[in-house]
């Protein structure tokens, strides 16, 4: 085989098997359909080996040749990766990035057994030797590699757009410039030194260490929210069970006097009746009725918890002239935790009485609806009238308060990826839909 075509063949089957696979992850999150991801990587990687054969019939020396290809590839891999894939932008570098260097340790394994294997007769990186070896190495991997960043995809989708996402892709990236000082040259005397494979093996252990760390960081920070959400929510129920204590202790104390007086009314109602005096008997029954205590007891939901979040909020709205509708349809039980749908309710009334409150003309309302779905999913639906568009963050809205993503949606977030849930936020014409799906095993 020539020198031209071995270098054809290597760059094929070290490159277009593992884009299939660095746009794996991310599959169900891409920006064009499927079929057109598929040809922008076959039309690109047709492009890219038509630009090798033309390097390597014009250009001599191995060295610089390698480092020719390797950034003209790096450069056209990254473009069509970014384009094809809606995530936030700095998430996919940092994938990018790991990736890229799980790819150079495979490809370190590689010549380093050719050059072992083979005794240097297959040595160099582009000899069709090393190139069997390196698609042999990658099969030997691959159902590893496709858990592994289906894993690491899931959790970096999962993970909530904060700003330190704009600086984190710097650690595999320098771990990347790292493995091609110092190994990058792929000289004979250096792939058959253990050090060449051992440096590789570290830094990317080293990268995969610290992403660990980072997303357990993340939880923790997501979880400490939560707790912050249910104690906020659980000091709001207490607040209206006190509240409704001593309305309570009102009511009783109202009774008793009533008791007290209800002799006398039938006492006078009685001397309406001896006289026959029916006009007057009305109008004192009339007015009697008026003097009665407000019955403003009303149900909202069976659920107790639910119920007692909802007559807060709509107390609230009753206060600043908003509609309120509900509609729950929930039990007194539901599959799902007190605390976590608490926070959830809690979270998204709150967020619909702070967007009726900004808005200055008069028509504002909010509507809550929830079922049951099936045996145990629980469906949630919160309208409100908004009259200005929520800021956004990629998929994320924006906090009111500060140009932040807000820790309520945030919890509400975690709370629905904890149930196998979705939450899905929308605005059009001047009202913001919310609907959460919880779906408890």
């Amino acid at each position: 085989m020539s020198y031209e075509l071995q270098i054809v063949f290597n760059m094929l089957v070290t490159t277009l098997p593992y884009r299939f696979l660095s746009y794996y992850p991310f599959w169900n999150s891409l920006r064009v359909k499927k079929r057109t991801a598929a040809a922008i990587i076959i039309i690109s990687e047709i492009l890219l080996l038509l630009l090798d054969f033309y390097l390597a019939k014009n250009y001599t020396g191995d060295v610089s040749l390698k480092f020719i290809l390797e950034i003209s590839c790096s450069i056209i891999c990254f473009i069509t990766y970014t384009a094809c894939i809606r995530v936030h932008f700095f998430k996919l570098v940092f994938f990018y990035m790991l990736f890229t260097e799980y790819v150079m340790l495979i490809r370190g394994c590689g010549v380093f057994l050719s050059a072992h294997l083979l005794s240097g007769q297959g040595s160099a990186f582009y000899s069709w030797q090393n190139s069997c070896i390196q698609f042999t190495l990658f099969c030997a991997a691959l159902p590893f590699m496709i858990w592994l960043f289906r894993k690491t995809g899931e959790r970096i989708l999962a993970a909530d757009p904060l700003p330190f996402w704009k600086t984190l892709w710097l650690i595999p990236a320098l771990t990347n410039v790292i493995i091609l000082v110092f190994t990058g040259s792929l000289n004979d005397d250096l792939i058959q030194n253990w050090q060449f494979l051992s440096t590789r093996i570290f830094l990317l252990a080293c990268s995969f260490c610290i992403y660990y760390l980072l997303l357990r960081t993340l939880d923790i920070i997501r979880e400490q929210a939560v707790f912050a959400e249910r104690a906020k929510q659980a000091e709001a129920i207490s607040d209206l069970q006190k509240n409704q204590y001593t309305l309570l202790k009102k009511r009783i104390e109202e009774t008793r006097i009533a008791r007290h007086d209800l002799r006398q009314h039938l006492n006078l109602i009685q001397a309406y009746l001896d006289k026959g005096d029916r006009t007057a008997l009305k109008n004192y029954l009339e007015s009697y009725q008026k003097s009665l205590p407000e019955d403003t007891a009303e149900l909202y939901c069976n659920h107790y918890a639910i119920d007692v979040i909802v007559r807060y909020y709509a107390q609230q709205a009753k206060t600043n002239n908003i509609n309120f509708y509900t509609k729950l349809d929930l039990p007194d039980t539901l599959a799902v935790s007190e605390p976590d749908i608490c926070v959830i309710i809690g979270n998204l009334l709150e967020n619909a009485v702070e967007a009726c409150q900004r808005q200055k003309n008069t028509k504002k309302f909010i509507q809550i609806c929830g079922q049951i779905i099936g045996e145990k999913a629980v469906s949630l639906t919160i309208d409100n009238s908004c009259e200005e568009a929520p800021k956004q963050k990629g998929s994320y809205y924006l906090s009111s308060k500060r140009d932040e993503v807000g820790t309520g949606l945030v919890s509400v977030h975690y709370i629905a990826e904890r149930y196998d849930g979705i939450v899905n936020f929308d605005y059009k014409d001047g009202v913001f839909y919310t609907s959460v799906l919880l779906n408890p095993n």
